[in-house]
């Protein structure tokens, strides 16, 4: 899943990771690179934040489940949407 907006990279980065952390648990965080990872309803989540040459910041939200390969979109969705409602309140 992935949304882009008009906030900051350290603002978008901070709501992205209270959210994982919020959802379940930050496992690691690297915001030199834009990166989290960690664990939400039994899925392996990666978020991304990138900065945008039209100075937007892009969040990729993907998720897969710990049991196998698979995706889980419902997940990513579910993150991708809370970080977009959180960010529009700021």
């Amino acid at each position: 899943m992935k949304g882009a907006g008009f906030h900051g990279f350290d603002e978008v980065y901070d709501v992205c990771e209270a959210q994982l952390e919020r959802a379940g648990a930050v496992e690691s965080s690297d915001e030199q690179r834009g990166e989290l990872q960690g664990s939400a309803r039994e899925s392996k989540v990666v978020i991304t934040v990138d900065a945008t040459r039209q100075g937007l910041q892009r969040v990729t939200v993907t998720a897969r489940k710990l049991s196998g390969f698979s995706p889980d979109l419902d997940t990513a969705q579910w993150i991708a949407d809370a970080i977009t409602r959180r960010l529009a309140t700021s």
